[in-house]
């Protein structure tokens, strides 16, 4: 399909989140975006997708790939895992590695997990991820079958930190415009676009915070931060004690000069409103009156959700339903297989919809899709309209006969059969190749 320049398919389905299911529909594809969405007439078509259904292409707002080569998240556990002891042991095994293994060899884990994690989202339907970098992440291995928004991440409490971390994320922004300049406007980005991270409140000085928010202003990228994590976090702004602190400290990463006592999410949620758009990770302890701040500024500031990887650190209920309530745009993200089964977008779909029936069905494929893409700023994706680039989902089940169009959410019959990424379609189940030169 991707030689051809205009391409048409009728689908049994077609949900977007917007408007109520449609059935016996029209694809018309030119290049790489929709032309049209219609009823199907009759008329000829070049290919038939049968009774499945088709949704905009799964926008992943949350992830690390660099962990995309785990088996299991680390600290593996029936229990729900205390944060602080988890962070220990992942920064103890990243220091172990540095002193045990060369740097080539580490890079090339890296880069595995990069190619190996983007396999899986596209397997599973996701078109657009927001990945987590670390400066010396592997860019070679981003043109895959997903496109990526990289966020770069920033950690550093010292105040000597500041200037350096700065200077390095203005170099990932100006690398990213050059690559967009390079694609001659045929689309949207090249291969990846940027963004910054800084990391969490206890890993980040309070100016080099405000430097992020302003250089995502002036060059018009989104920012995305841990926050509202855990209780360590919070017991850490507030006393400067705690398990969280202990942590830091056994690894010389704690700075108490860096941060006053007495600082909450809020503040943080003050200074991120600076930003072009703000992506505040996990919110899992936020206030009511977080929520409303959040609900007020909702077109530039949004949570990302991150299910499963929630049921495993905190033992209490998401606060989703109270979230979306209060006029939150709240989207999805996986985070990574350090935390997480799997990298599987369409089960942590299926996993709210099993928990949460009070959200109703359109809402919770708008968090996966239009919200997520305007949480990353993208203007472009994450609906099924004219103008829009062709990203989509084919769903299919081997059950015949009339069906529930929303039944896909319940489900695992039905499976992403075939993903549509800039109007180029393929398969979920052909066979996928590393790239030369990574292990595995």
């Amino acid at each position: 399909m991707s030689e051809r320049r205009l391409w048409t398919a009728r689908a049994g389905w077609l949900l977007d989140g917007l408007a109520p299911p449609r059935r016996n529909v029209r694809l018309v594809v030119e290049g790489t975006r929709l032309v049209a969405v219609e009823p199907f007439d009759g008329g000829q078509f070049d290919l038939d997708f049968g009774d499945g259904v088709v949704v905009p292409g799964f926008v992943n707002a949350h992830t690390h790939l660099e962990f995309g080569a785990l088996t299991e998240p680390t600290s593996p556990r029936d229990t729900p895992v205390p944060f602080a002891e988890w962070l220990r042991e992942l920064i103890a095994a990243r220091r172990a590695a540095a002193l045990e293994r060369s740097p080539e060899s580490l890079r090339d884990e890296r880069r595995t997990g990069v190619v190996l994690g983007l396999d899986e989202l596209s397997r599973s339907g996701v078109t657009m991820v927001g990945e987590i970098a670390r400066p010396d992440w592997p860019e070679a291995t981003l043109a895959g079958p997903v496109d990526t928004l990289v966020f770069l991440e920033l950690l550093g409490l010292s105040r000597a930190r500041v200037e350096p971390l700065l200077a390095m994320a203005k170099a990932h922004l100006n690398r990213a415009a050059v690559a967009n300049e390079a694609s001659g406007g045929a689309v949207p980005f090249a291969d990846w676009q940027a963004g910054l991270s800084p990391h969490a409140p206890y890993t980040v000085h309070p100016d080099l915070l405000a430097g992020a928010c302003r250089l995502s202003l002036e060059h018009q990228v989104p920012i995305a931060m841990h926050l509202a994590e855990s209780w360590d976090e919070l017991e850490l702004l507030r006393s400067h004690s705690g398990a969280l602190v202990e942590t830091l400290r056994e690894f010389d990463a704690w700075d108490p000069s860096a941060l006053p006592r007495g600082l909450t999410p809020s503040d943080y949620l003050q200074a991120l409103a600076k930003a072009w758009k703000t992506l505040v990770v996990h919110g899992n302890f936020l206030s009511s009156a977080d929520y409303g701040r959040l609900a007020e500024d909702r077109e530039r500031m949004s949570v990302v959700y991150c299910p499963r990887t929630h049921s495993r650190f905190v033992p209490t209920r998401y606060p989703l339903a109270e979230m979306l309530a209060a006029g939150v745009r709240v989207v999805l993200g996986t985070d990574s297989r350090a935390t997480n089964p799997d990298l599987d977008f369409l089960a942590e779909l299926r996993w709210v919809a099993s928990r949460y029936p009070e959200v109703d069905r359109a809402t919770l494929l708008r968090m996966a899709t239009t919200d997520a893409a305007i949480a990353l700023g993208l203007t472009n994706r994450g609906a099924l309209i004219a103008g829009q680039r062709a990203d989509f989902v084919v769903l299919q089940s081997d059950a015949g006969g009339d069906h529930n169009p929303w039944e896909w959410l319940e489900s695992v019959a039905w499976i992403p059969a075939s993903v549509c990424l800039g109007g180029v379609l393929r398969s979920t189940t052909e066979k996928k190749q590393l790239p030369a030169g990574c292990p595995g």
